[in-house]
């Protein structure tokens, strides 16, 4: 597997995990009681060439919705801890096995449709520093290959001004601010 290495700035570790700063942000309607709760981790691959790792996606239920860009990650297993959640979803859909993560360093609550079912994500972020690496599509879900339509290293600086629709909404700051 290729070779990953972590950096974190240090002011984003000091203290207790309960103390370390943690961002969040919230999208959610005042209806949400109908909402599928989905726990989630999802980890921003930055490589060494200040770019991020996102994939392009798009509901099948919706096809008129658009697409939008998102990082690896995704739903917990029952039991799984945000850290194991996020090793196995970047390896699932990366091929890259995670050693470490760092601290989680965002959370975002949002409330989305996909697949004709109304969900209110919980998620846990995380950024780690990576050697470029090419993925692979080998442990992907037959419903990941038909929702996801490219992936694309994104360097951070053009993401400031895109027009594309990217999450999570901050992934600017959290990618500045965290590596």
């Amino acid at each position: 597997s290729p070779s990953c290495k972590r950096w974190i700035r240090a002011e984003a570790l000091a203290g207790t995990r309960q103390e370390r700063p943690v961002l969040r942000s919230a999208i959610v309607s005042e209806g949400h009681q109908d909402s599928q709760i989905r726990w989630a981790a999802k980890v921003l691959l930055v490589d060494q060439l200040d770019r991020t790792l996102l994939f392009r996606g798009r509901d099948p239920a919706r096809p008129m919705s658009g697409t939008w860009w998102f990082p690896p990650g995704g739903g917990l297993d029952d039991g799984e801890t945000p850290e194991d959640g996020a090793r196995r979803e970047v390896r699932e859909e990366t091929g890259l096995h995670l050693a470490e993560l760092g601290p989680i360093v965002h959370h975002r609550t949002a409330e989305f449709s996909f697949g004709g079912r109304t969900f209110l994500s919980e998620e846990d972020y995380f950024v780690v520093r990576v050697e470029h690496f090419e993925i692979s599509r080998e442990e992907w879900t037959d419903l990941e290959r038909e929702v996801v339509d490219e992936h694309r290293w994104w360097p951070v600086a053009e993401l400031e001004t895109t027009s594309e629709v990217v999450y999570p909404e901050n992934i600017i700051e959290l990618c500045w601010r965290f590596t």
